[in-house]
């Protein structure tokens, strides 16, 4: 889809907002939880999380979203290299994406286990910081591992591949794949809880 010059323009000064509001609050989150030690539990520690990887997204894909909008989303990076960044910057993409929507996920396991077994033995493992952050980002890359797999830089666009599943079978697969990994499955997990 052609966006007209007026578009882009709009595009790009409401990606420039955001990406400052989110780069100026995030970093104040994650400031507030290193400098003041009584705030840190495992709650806080998801929020820096949810934060990294919203700091992820404002670093490096809004900036991309920008030159895709200005470049009708033509990739300028050719050959080998150019395929390396095109699947890379797919996987940090979704993995950031997962990593907050995990971190949603184990908040409010968290806090059902505070609340209503909070003397359980089997809660104790779960409520380690030093354990959930890097089960939710290997978590997250591992769930969207697939990624780099069906992309690839075809020409000079980093779009995916239809010669591993189809054309049709991959685009409807691929998005049902990440509609019920990054909503159904974990609003499914919240709902209850």
């Amino acid at each position: 889809m052609e966006l007209s010059d007026a578009d882009v323009s709009i595009v790009t000064v409401l990606y420039a907002f955001t990406m400052l509001a989110a780069i100026v609050g995030n970093s104040f989150l994650i400031y507030i939880v290193w400098k003041k030690p009584e705030v840190r539990s495992l709650t806080s520690s998801m929020f820096v999380n949810m934060a990294i990887a919203d700091l992820l997204v404002a670093l490096f894909m809004m900036p991309l979203s920008i030159v895709d909008a200005h470049t009708e989303s033509k990739w300028k990076v050719p050959g080998l290299p150019g395929d390396i960044i095109c699947r890379s910057y797919i996987l940090i993409s979704y993995a950031t994406l997962i990593a907050s929507t995990l971190c949603l996920v184990f908040m409010a396991i968290d806090r059902y286990c505070a609340i209503v077994c909070p003397l359980s033995v089997h809660s104790v493992w779960f409520r380690k910081a030093k354990f959930v952050t890097p089960l939710i980002w290997v978590m997250s890359i591992a769930l969207m591992a697939i990624m780099p797999v069906i992309y690839k830089l075809d020409y000079e666009y980093c779009e995916i591949d239809p010669d591993v599943l189809g054309q049709n079978a991959t685009f409807r697969g691929v998005y049902l794949y990440i509609f019920f990994i990054t909503y159904i499955i974990p609003l499914a997990i919240i709902c209850p809880l």
